[in-house]
């Protein structure tokens, strides 16, 4: 479980979730990176990482405000 002092609420995560935020907490690293140290940390292959359901958690981690995305589009027109 995650607390999030920003929202007052409390996140319960998956095992990928869980290490996912383990593996973001050492510094910043591109979403490739990331794939590649999450799939090592559980173990299983980077491929079966590397899937839609994989960038969802990552986008909803973003939206909860626990990650922030560094390479934001700008929004200069």
């Amino acid at each position: 479980m995650v607390y999030q002092r920003t929202s007052g609420e409390t996140h319960v995560f998956n095992k990928a979730t869980t290490t996912t935020l383990e593996c973001l907490g050492h510094g910043p690293v591109a979403m490739e990176e990331l794939v590649v140290l999450v799939a090592s940390a559980m173990g299983v292959n980077e491929e079966d990482l590397a899937s839609d359901d994989f960038l969802a958690v990552a986008a909803r981690l973003d939206e909860l405000g626990l990650v922030e995305r560094l390479d934001r589009p700008s929004s200069a027109s």
